[in-house]
């Protein structure tokens, strides 16, 4: 079973994951007032993390590291809240198999 993971860079990127960098998306909904109050599980947010073309490479990024084996998968961001949340939750859906989804650092949630 994959293990997928959201986090922080803040806190530091997690030991033994394949690591998705999330913060090539300028897409952050951290910088836009319009998405202050709202978290990764908004539709409006998701659809603006995911229409930055880079969200889709680096989905594709993290399909080809499943596709070779790896079985933990983490997508990172600045603060953990936004893009690699919406991220995570993306490739868990994309790949509908069984999964373990963790958001380490998302505030208030921890699991799925």
């Amino acid at each position: 079973m994959i293990t997928i993971l959201s986090f922080s860079f803040k806190n530091q990127a997690p030991y033994g994951y394949n690591i998705i960098d999330c913060r090539a998306i300028k897409n952050n909904p951290h910088s836009n007032p319009e998405y202050h109050g709202l978290d990764a599980s908004d539709i409006g947010l998701r659809e603006y993390v995911l229409k930055d073309p880079r969200a889709k490479s680096l989905l594709q990024d993290a399909l080809q590291a499943y596709i070779k084996g790896a079985e933990r998968i983490a997508f990172g961001c600045s603060y953990g809240q936004h893009r690699s949340v919406v991220m995570a939750r993306e490739f868990k859906r994309m790949l509908d198999v069984p999964a373990v989804l963790q958001h380490r650092d998302l505030i208030g949630v921890n699991y799925e």
